[in-house]
């Protein structure tokens, strides 16, 4: 991948319950239905005054024309639609580590077992376990008996797939967003290794993108990526209705790989231009993740009595 330079007046950091139902449906998108005539940036809210706007967004700050052009270059050195899944070690996973594992998730899924997080490893300092169910939001579900939310469980989406790139596999439950839960042998015990709200939507191994509308002309773009080896693409960017009267469409900011904020003003056209290919895969990203595989495909069918056991030869 090229390495982009830019030099700006700001400091750029440069470095080499609908949720319990079936996986939802897409979100639709409808971007352009909003008019700089008729709704004001929600940004415009919190700056409401000229000098507010002038100290948060300097003229010196935002990207010259030169600069706009090394971000779409940028942007389109990005495949987006280049979907990760990193397969398996057979040399490290067995029949007999696959009973093991699965078992482990069934039991944190089911609530047998707390799960962790990363930042409590070696020491949960308040001695609070954690169940499955506190890390996704619903009323509902809270309010379920065990066998309610087993009900729940054999109906959502999953994939079991080798999440960060070390051979052995981990859990996605796409329940409010998607759980990656990770299981530590040495330890028995299950972390979570990624948590996304609904907003976000599943591409692959280490690979999600998020696009939301935080109000009326107001919008915020996320996509991550790892690779087996750390490296890390991403791209973020906010994006308002300009002020009635101003020359450019949108406004606000952006950082992708390596540049760590940047202040932009664009057009309309320019904008969707630059953001087309990520707009792509967030339309469609059901199309190229891939398929779920159901709770029955992963745990068998003997739910009460833990993970079905496969057949001797």
């Amino acid at each position: 991948m090229k390495k982009y330079f830019i030099v700006s007046g700001l400091t750029a950091a440069l470095c080499s319950c609908a949720a319990c139902g079936s996986p939802p449906a897409k979100r639709n998108f409808n971007e352009t239905e909003y008019s700089r005539e008729s709704e004001e940036s929600s940004l415009q809210d919190t700056i409401s005054s000229e000098q507010e706007y002038a100290e948060e967004f300097p003229e010196e700050s935002f990207a010259t024309e030169e600069e706009l052009q090394t971000l779409k270059a940028m942007m389109e050195e990005i495949d987006f639609t280049d979907i990760q899944d990193f397969p398996v070690d057979p040399q490290l996973y067995g029949p007999e580590t696959d009973r093991i594992y699965k078992e482990a998730f069934y039991k944190a899924l089911t609530e047998q077992t707390p799960v962790k997080r990363y930042r409590d490893r070696g020491a949960n300092k308040d001695g609070r376990q954690t169940y499955y169910r506190e890390l996704v939001r619903g009323h509902e579900l809270a309010m379920m008996n065990d066998s309610e939310f087993l009900e729940v469980l054999k109906i959502l989406g999953y994939h079991y797939m080798d999440w960060e790139g070390d051979g052995l596999p981990e859990l996605v439950v796409h329940l409010d967003g998607f759980t990656v839960l990770k299981y530590e042998a040495e330890e028995d015990a299950v972390y979570v290794l990624e948590r996304q709200d609904a907003k976000s939507d599943f591409l692959g191994s280490s690979q999600w993108a998020e696009y939301d509308s935080g109000g009326a002309g107001h919008w915020v773009y996320d996509y991550d990526s790892m690779d087996r080896e750390g490296n890390k693409t991403y791209f973020r960017a906010m994006a308002d209705l300009a002020r009635s009267g101003e020359p450019f469409d949108y406004w606000g900011f952006m950082s992708i790989n390596g540049v760590d904020r940047i202040n932009i003003k664009v057009t309309k056209e320019y904008w969707e231009e630059m953001t087309k290919d990520f707009m792509h895969i967030v339309r469609y990203a059901d199309q190229y993740a891939p398929p779920y595989m159901t709770f029955e495909e992963i745990f068998g069918t003997s739910y009460g009595q833990g993970v079905k056991e496969e057949p001797a030869d």
